[in-house]
């Protein structure tokens, strides 16, 4: 089995250089001369010209291969550009954003789940912010809002969540997808601008019976926000770039909230339980999680989660004048 590492990169400023040279560091520290694999390569959104050829260098120091965009396109395209540069005969494309940071090994992991089952297409990890605590251990799903598992949480108070398990969706900010699967279902949705592809494929994987594992063995930090902000005010203040991607990511919600009326989402969800039944592991059920996050709630994250609920209603609204 090979796999093809593909980090799509946008750097805006110069101090933000040593992100993506991060995240290539931390992989190539775990994976120098790793058999499983095939080749990197970073696919830049046509960062500011001035900053090309640092990418270059960066990219060559880590014998990555560049695909250099024109034009800014969003992460969809940008990430499709990475995909069509990959070798014909990859089997795996394991999708890294630049400001991900790598923990200890992670291809025979993945490589591990794929050879296991044939309808595996993809493989969601555990995601810890810097501070330890989760940013990710899958997505769940309340109506239209959807949201990640363990948030701000310690992964000692949730054993359940060290179980592997199949879910609706994972995050984008690294999945491992199988190229047999991309082949069939296409790749990310270019209509969705900013946010929302990596649910969206994850969703229509399930339509066409392939399979989406979370897979907590599969471990790394993400400096989330690092690249497009990590608040709504930091994404509206910080530079004309992020405003431009914060506008872009309301009109990608209200379309993706179009698309998803299309899906019956409670077959969608009876045929994910059926694959967890099959599952030989010692795993809790989801009410379970979400009764052991309930019970933990402060206030101030019973405000996020109303206004949360507000926004989605909000956007499923506005979906059917887009």
């Amino acid at each position: 089995m090979k796999f093809s590492v593909i980090v799509p990169n946008f750097t805006g400023k110069k101090e933000k250089l040593s992100i993506l040279e991060t995240c290539l560091d931390s992989f190539t520290k775990f994976h120098k001369n790793d058999p499983l694999l095939k080749e990197i390569i970073v696919s830049d959104d046509a960062s500011p010209l001035e900053l090309r050829p640092s990418i270059a260098e960066i990219a060559k120091k880590y014998n990555a291969r560049l695909v250099q965009k024109e034009t800014n396109g969003g992460y969809a395209k940008n990430a499709n550009a990475g995909l069509a540069a990959a070798s014909s005969d990859t089997d795996v494309v394991l999708m890294v954003n630049n400001d991900v940071v790598f923990t200890g090994p992670v291809l025979a992991i993945l490589a591990q789940d794929f050879a296991a089952d044939p309808a595996l297409g993809i493989v969601g990890a555990l995601i810890f912010y810097p501070d330890g605590s989760i940013q990710h251990a899958g997505v769940k799903r309340n109506g239209f809002q959807f949201s990640h598992i363990g948030w701000k949480k310690q992964i000692e108070n949730f054993p359940e969540l060290n179980h592997p398990k199949y879910m609706l969706a994972v995050v984008g900010a690294i999945e491992a997808i199988r190229k047999k699967m991309l082949d069939e279902i296409g790749a990310f949705d270019e209509t969705l601008l900013i946010s929302r592809e990596d649910t969206q494929i994850c969703i229509r994987a399930w339509l066409k019976n392939w399979k989406v594992l979370y897979q907590p063995r599969f471990q790394v930090t993400h400096l989330e926000g690092a690249t497009r902000g990590s608040s709504l005010l930091d994404k509206l203040f910080r530079n004309v770039q992020t405003r431009k991607w914060l506008m872009a990511e309301f009109r990608t919600e209200a379309m993706f909230m179009n698309w998803l009326r299309t899906i019956d989402l409670k077959a969608l969800d009876q045929k994910i339980e059926a694959a967890n039944a099959s599952l030989n592991t010692a795993r809790a059920p989801h009410h379970q999680v979400y009764a052991l996050n309930r019970i933990s709630f402060r206030p101030t994250q019973w405000l996020r989660r109303a206004l949360a609920y507000i926004k989605s209603r909000l956007f499923y609204w506005l979906s059917k004048y887009v």
